[in-house]
């Protein structure tokens, strides 16, 4: 039986072997995932001796420093985006140099842009296309923009 802050615990302590604990990274982490462990430490800690004020109030600004930091990565992922709209937009009627998806070399004219939904990451916004004749070509894979051969 262990011991805290000289209550006695029911449940004895006890740490997973290494094989049956699945390592975390740090980085992995969410910003829920740090609010869930805030508020359950705070949720259990010994009422016979409550946090002072002093970390009570640190706690609470960690929270909002994350949610704040949170709608600011939210926001700055918007800006990426419409940045990337337009400048995808300009390159229609513009005659390029990219690869493919089979990392073929295509050139020619864009004939238009298309958007659509990107990988599984949460954090990876939308995924822009550029079509030149029947070949489509990702934005970070133009290689060059071409003078036009008018």
């Amino acid at each position: 039986m262990s011991t805290i802050n000289n209550v006695p615990s029911t449940t004895p302590l006890s740490i997973p072997s290494p094989q049956a604990a699945k390592a975390t990274s740090v980085n992995e982490l969410s910003s829920n995932d740090f609010l869930k462990l805030l508020i359950a430490e705070l949720k259990n800690q010994d009422p016979m001796a409550p946090t002072d004020s002093v970390q009570m109030l640190q706690q609470i600004s960690q929270i909002r420093q994350i949610t704040s930091n949170d709608a600011m990565t939210a926001t700055m992922n918007s800006v990426q985006m419409g940045q990337d709209v337009a400048t995808a937009s300009q390159m229609v009627g513009k005659r390029i140099s990219a690869l493919d998806q089979n990392h073929q070399e295509v050139e020619g004219v864009v004939s238009r842009v298309t958007f659509s939904p990107a990988g599984t990451n949460r954090n990876s916004g939308r995924e822009i296309r550029l079509h030149v004749g029947e070949q489509q070509v990702e934005m970070s894979k133009v290689r060059s923009i071409l003078p036009s051969t008018a």
